[in-house]
């Protein structure tokens, strides 16, 4: 029986009629932002009237036994109705029907739902008084409650079904008692008449039976007698205009998430030990289970017999994409322009120009001339190589492969921290050029971005944050970035009152009057040194997205690659970016800088 067959059976069979419902995914074994992946298989679901079972063996019979919450509070005017079902689909995710309390909480939850706006907006609390974890898997935990929230902890937690609003017909008015008789009197009569005409629609169809039977007779007595007389070219004419019975292929069910994660470490394993036949097969079977749009593509990107590449799911990529987007950093701040196809991102900028002045009544209004520049971003390929052990491979997949993940999305962010921060350009031996990108290196050409502090004091830092902050033109929110050194020292300075010079407002930073900032922590900032700007006005272009490729083509040290136990892991990515304008970002210059 299909998933989808089981979830239909599943909403029909425990929702009562009318009863509104919501059909979810509420966890599955991914690494989730409490840092924790939970085994969907082994988890412990109490059902009714008691006793658990494991997930993987739950039925659309099975009535579970767990409340649906809001913000996982336990007060009984919190609940918004109960799980009706659960089951643990293909993809190892545990699919979940839960129905709406009649109560106005529960309508307005259900009226957030059927809008369209929930998404990644359920989470479930986690008993692990009976869970063990094995390579940072925890198995045999039990799910206590499931959780209308803002932001769910599992990132595939998400919304698949609403049901619709039950629309409620007229109510009848109350009758009298005379009323009621006439009404009775009425149905009587309609009742006698229905069976009056039954008993006629019986001797009608007991004569028509005979006479059907007369009829069918004559029938085939004149069929046997046309097709004796049919030649057999007809015979073949009729045949061949006949409709065609279309056959269905039984179609292969396709492999799961989990699989396709489990397969990508196998292939990775590949081609550390060099198995040039089983990387081949693996990026085959890889190959007709992604479902992308592109895989055509990407198949002519990488050679499946050479033993050197490795063919990304869908899936795969997804995962990357999704983790890098957690990691936060500089990269998610700028603006985001991707050209694929493309070799060249130009875009006109405003230069130079007086803009609109004010002029006195009755005189001649002066006239704006901008100058107009064409602002130039040529992507060059970035790459950093690093040694990756074998040792990771004597773990279980899934921890094997969200080691991967979180690995190739941190070294995605120190790239673009390196571009948009510190990269100062060179020419490689082939004649490439690439221009410098990082903001460090710009603003310290331009000569006149630079505010100075002497000291880390409470007076000197608030007097170069007043100054960086009326040096910036910009209207946006400014950012502060800064090494994990330099933030160390600015962050616990307080002034003479003994008040700290930043306070922190929600996920920004307070500096009094000045308002709020983001900060962010890279070390790619050198110590001492504060870039301090508004990020959306620095555009980071893209030509062909992100991508992963494994090489053994390098050496790192003194570790030749080629020949050492080890293999390399290349996160290549063609990025450019520059600040759109200048003004938008200042350098601060502690002196002396941070040791």
């Amino acid at each position: 029986m299909s998933e989808q067959n089981i979830a239909q059976i599943s909403v029909k069979s425990v929702t009562p009629e009318g009863e509104k419902w919501i059909r979810v995914i509420a966890t599955d074994p991914s690494l989730d932002r409490d840092g924790e992946i939970i085994d969907t298989a082994t988890l412990h679901v109490p059902i009714r009237p008691k006793g658990w079972k494991y997930a993987s063996d739950l039925t659309p019979q099975d009535t579970i036994d767990l409340p649906f919450l809001l913000d996982h509070k336990w007060e009984v005017e919190k609940q918004l109705g109960s799980v009706r079902s659960m089951f643990m689909n293909g993809d190892g995710e545990l699919e979940t029907v839960a129905g709406f309390t009649s109560l106005d909480r529960g309508k307005d939850a259900h009226t957030l739902a059927k809008e369209g706006h929930l998404g990644n907006s359920f989470s479930a609390t986690f008993d692990y008084s009976s869970s063990y974890t094995v390579d940072g898997v925890i198995y045999d935990a039990e799910i206590v409650e499931l959780s209308m929230v803002f932001k769910g902890a599992n990132r595939d937690a998400r919304v698949l079904e609403v049901s619709k609003s039950v629309k409620k017909g007229k109510s009848m008015p109350e009758l009298t008692l005379e009323e009621k008789k006439k009404e009775a009197e009425r149905l009587k009569a309609e009742i006698e008449a229905a069976e009056g005409e039954n008993e006629e629609e019986t001797q009608e169809e007991d004569n028509a039976d005979a006479t059907q039977e007369a009829v069918e007779a004559a029938v085939a007595k004149a069929l046997k007698k046309k097709e004796a007389k049919v030649e057999k070219p007809i015979a073949a004419k009729q045949v061949k205009d006949a409709p065609k019975v279309e056959v269905v292929e039984n179609k292969k069910p396709k492999m799961s998430k989990n699989e396709q994660r489990s397969m990508f470490v196998k292939q990775f394993v590949a081609l550390k030990q060099q198995d040039v036949s089983t990387l081949a097969e693996l990026n085959k079977k890889a190959y007709e289970a992604d479902t992308s749009e592109d895989k055509e593509l990407k198949k002519k990107a990488i050679s499946f017999a050479d033993g050197a590449s490795i063919y990304q799911t869908e899936v795969v990529s997804a995962d990357i994409q999704q983790e890098y987007t957690n990691v936060g950093r500089v990269g998610q701040l700028v603006k985001r322009i991707d050209i694929t196809g493309a070799e060249t991102w130009k875009q006109i900028i405003q230069t130079a120009g007086n803009g609109f002045q004010p002029v006195g009544q009755e005189e001649v209004k002066q006239e704006d001339k901008p100058v107009w520049t064409h602002l130039s971003i040529e992507p060059k390929e970035h790459a950093l190589i690093v040694a990756w052990y074998d040792g990771m491979a004597k773990r279980t997949p899934l921890a094997v492969y969200q080691s991967l993940i979180q690995y190739i999305a941190r070294e995605y962010a120190k790239l673009e921290d390196k571009i948009i921060i510190s990269f100062n350009g060179v020419t490689t031996g082939g004649g490439d050029i690439f221009a410098p990108t990082g903001l460090v290196p710009i603003l310290t050409a331009a000569g006149n971005r630079t505010v100075n502090a002497a000291t880390f004091s409470a007076a000197d830092i608030q007097a170069a944050l007043g100054r960086a902050y009326g040096h910036i033109e910009s209207d946006g929110t400014l950012t502060i970035v800064a090494s994990r050194q330099t933030w160390g020292m600015l962050a616990v300075t307080v002034d003479t009152q003994g008040r700290n010079v930043f306070t922190v407002v929600g996920n920004q930073v307070s500096a009094g009057a000045l308002g709020t900032f983001n900060v962010v922590i890279s070390q790619e900032v050198p110590n001492g040194i504060v870039v301090m700007g508004d990020m959306n006005d620095y555009e980071l272009v893209t030509n062909g997205g992100l991508e992963t490729l494994f090489s053994r083509e390098a050496t790192v040290g003194s570790l030749n690659l080629f020949t050492s136990d080890a293999s390399a892991l290349r996160a290549a990515a063609d990025v450019a970016g520059k600040p759109v304008r200048n003004t938008s970002f200042v350098l601060i210059d502690f002196v002396p800088a941070v040791s």
